[in-house]
């Protein structure tokens, strides 16, 4: 093998996932190594759908599961031992989701690490980069367009409230919500939206804020219970099917959800989770750097005057 493999085992919300790419696409930039991705554990693909479903890389050279599985098999070696031939091919499964074990590639720098094929369980320290999440990580085409059609009523400026529940619910969070929007100018209270895992923490919030308007209508998410204190990532096909919902749709409601909150000019939300922090640290590169997500698609910009009757 001339160059090095690097495997990357999906774990956790979608916020988290991306941070351990963003990490490990700097690795292989920096290492000229190859990059290979398997989001198919429960909380993404379970099984079957995939991160290459959704997205694609580029600038960096990419390869396919099946494609290691057999050099693997002609007599490379995984780094650390820990890992086989079986768990390589089986998607990300809760031992290896839980197991505390870090490998050697998951920390503070970037120097190469030995082995020919380094594969993580995503545990451990990453270092992510707003730069490479916008330049390295696209849409696919087909996705792109979807979420395009989402966003179509999305206009900016905007103001976008993040109101995080089940798992992560605090009865002190609305008001102290609602006080870090009444902070904001008033132009930026002129259009909000609102993202929820929960529809009934979204019906007390438009009683408080009546001009707040749903920024992904329709969310396949708000058709699920909240009643259990789980993230909607973590139900199964099984709880899934009897709401009437898949985990693709659930899928594009979270990417859908993440870009618009990447795009908005002002947000409030827990500010504690990474769903939040993830969208407004790529904020940070500006509306154009966002837009390659989208093949270079921004949402339209409206004035925030009311309209003359």
């Amino acid at each position: 093998m001339s160059k090095q493999i690097v495997v990357m085992k999906g774990v956790e919300g979608f916020a988290d996932r991306l941070q351990v790419l963003s990490h490990l696409i700097n690795y292989c930039k920096v290492n000229d190594a190859i990059l290979c991705v398997d989001w198919r554990d429960d909380m993404w693909g379970q099984g079957t759908l995939d991160f290459w479903h959704y997205f694609m890389i580029k600038g960096i050279k990419c390869i396919k599961l099946e494609d290691v599985v057999e050099l693997v098999r002609k007599g490379a070696k995984m780094t650390p031992p820990y890992w086989n031939l079986q768990n390589l091919i089986d998607p990300p499964n809760r031992t290896i989701i839980h197991d505390r074990y870090v490998g050697p590639i998951m920390k503070t720098t970037y120097e190469k690490v030995p082995g020919e094929i380094i594969v993580t369980n995503s545990r451990g320290h990453r270092m992510y980069h707003s730069d490479n999440m916008c330049e390295n990580i696209c849409l696919r085409p087909e996705i792109a367009e979807i979420v395009k059609k989402r966003l179509a009523e999305y206009y900016l400026p905007c103001t976008v409230v993040h109101l995080r529940g089940t798992d992560r619910y605090e009865e002190s969070f609305m008001g102290e919500t609602l006080e870090n929007l009444k902070t904001l100018p008033p132009h930026a209270k002129s259009r909000i939206y609102v993202v929820s895992d929960m529809k009934d923490l979204i019906d007390k919030w438009t009683n408080l804020v009546p001009q707040t308007q749903l920024l992904n209508k329709n969310s396949n998410i708000l058709k699920l219970p909240f009643e259990t204190k789980r993230g909607s990532h973590q139900h199964s096909s099984e709880v899934l099917d009897f709401y009437g919902v898949t985990k693709h749709e659930m899928n594009i409601d979270t990417i859908t959800e993440f870009i618009g909150l990447a795009f908005a000019t002002e947000a409030v939300g827990l500010e504690k989770s990474l769903f939040f922090q993830m969208p407004r640290f790529m904020n940070k590169e500006g509306s154009e750097s966002i837009a390659r997500w989208l093949g270079g698609w921004q949402p339209q910009r409206k004035s925030l005057k009311p309209a003359a009757t």
